[in-house]
């Protein structure tokens, strides 16, 4: 077999070369939790690419660390590049997330200070005056700058060092501050910098601005933890460029508790996808040089990919999949994008499959796709799934048994 298929059930395993059935590899999975999404849908996945000649890339958002554990020597031993990139435990990992080693343009300075900025869960719920979030911006922003330009083969270690370092006085010009004389070095060089232009921005605000500032910063940047830090000073960033052309799969861990984690991830996993999308357009043909399949074990805990519509809508010109979006209602695709992003988000996924679960409005909306009573949907009998593909009729179906399949139980 060259080409991997796509396992969406018992007697629904699906062709999977989008040339050929014209239709994405995008899949939506639903169910409660113990359904069984993860046993028999984004494992069969994992095994797809160790059964098959030519494999596509893979890229593993998880909260369960055993399947990493697991997965991990099978893909060593069929010759996969493996990047293990773990939030949870960095030093377990073998690679970091160095935000700095993307950053190519002053464009991608402002876009990553203001994704870190807005990644603290508090934000989501915040009345705050904007102005806040801005000027954090416009901080964060200098201090990258600024690093950059003073430093080789800089890191973001450092520029959380110089975040931390940072004391600010009140004097008769305004305010005064621990990172002046490099500021102003760097000033003398090049007068009309990016990192001048931000600096100058921060130093305007008066002192107790200035302080408050800074200090909202603080617990947004303690996401990196000690660990974290040490990793990102001692391990390789992950490559994408190598990524993209070497046969390889990217595990990433993050945690369903440490909330603090998922920012992070959300932030890596949203860059990582920026990487690719650049990266297939550098090619001649637009596409990248092996396909690339994402799969969320838990994309309501694991990471919140942003701008997913869009990217949902492009990712199949570029050579890349949302093979498993795994979630345990539409209600928690709702609570993250908003009703009218959940339905583009559903209506960009070729492939739905219903692993059964107790939300009513999720029952309602399969209720009125299948135009079966809403009870047929609420009471489907555990084991049971529903298996949506475009231009198919639904079909009710089994879950896959992954511990009856002859080449599963050859590798285990």
């Amino acid at each position: 077999m060259s080409t991997e298929r796509i396992i969406l059930g018992n007697n629904c395993i699906f062709n999977g070369d989008p040339k050929e059935t014209g239709l994405n590899r995008n899949v939506l999975v639903v169910g409660g939790t113990g359904s069984g999404k993860t046993v028999s849908f984004v494992e069969p996945a994992l095994m797809e690419s160790l059964r098959v000649t030519k494999p596509n890339n893979k890229i593993i958002i998880l909260t369960k660390r055993e399947l990493a554990d697991k997965y991990i020597p099978l893909y060593k031993a069929a010759g996969f590049k493996v990047y293990d990139l773990n939030f949870s435990n960095p030093e377990r990992g073998n690679c970091c997330y160095d935000p700095l080693a993307y950053i190519k343009s002053e464009e991608d300075i402002a876009e990553n200070s203001r994704s870190i900025v807005m990644s603290n869960e508090r934000k989501k719920h915040s009345t705050a005056d904007p102005y806040w979030d801005d000027s954090a911006e416009q901080l964060l922003s200098a201090l990258t700058a600024g690093t950059m330009m003073i430093k080789d083969n800089s890191t973001w270690a450092d520029v959380l060092d110089l975040h931390f370092s940072l004391k600010i006085e009140e004097s008769s010009f305004g305010i005064t501050t621990s990172l002046d004389p490099m500021f102003d070095k760097i000033e003398k060089a090049a007068p009309d910098c990016y990192a001048i232009t931000c600096w100058r921005t921060f130093k305007e605000a008066a002192p107790k601005t200035a302080r408050s500032i800074y200090v909202s910063m603080n617990p947004t940047l303690r996401v990196f933890t000690t660990n974290i830090r040490n990793s990102i000073k001692t391990k390789p960033s992950v490559d994408f460029n190598k990524f993209s052309k070497e046969k390889s799969i990217l595990f990433i861990t993050t945690s369903p508790v440490k909330k603090a984690l998922h920012g992070l991830a959300n932030i890596f996993v949203s860059q990582a996808i920026s990487e690719l999308f650049a990266i297939a357009d550098e090619m001649e043909t637009g596409t990248l040089p092996i396909p690339v399949d994402i799969i969320f074990d838990d994309f309501a805990t694991g990471a919140k990919v942003s701008e997913m519509p869009e990217k949902l809508s492009i990712c199949r010109a570029k050579g890349i999949a949302f093979l498993g979006i795994l979630l345990q209602s539409e209600a928690q695709l709702q609570r993250m994008y908003g009703e009218s992003e959940s339905i583009e988000i559903i209506d960009n996924c070729d492939s739905y499959v219903f692993f059964g679960g107790n939300n009513y409005e999720t029952a309602r909306s399969l209720s009125l796709k299948l135009n079966v009573p809403l009870d047929e949907i609420l009471y489907l009998p555990i084991g049971q799934i529903i298996v949506f593909r475009r231009g198919q009729r639904p079909t009710f179906s089994t879950r896959f048994d992954i511990f009856k399949d002859e080449f599963y139980q050859k590798i285990n």
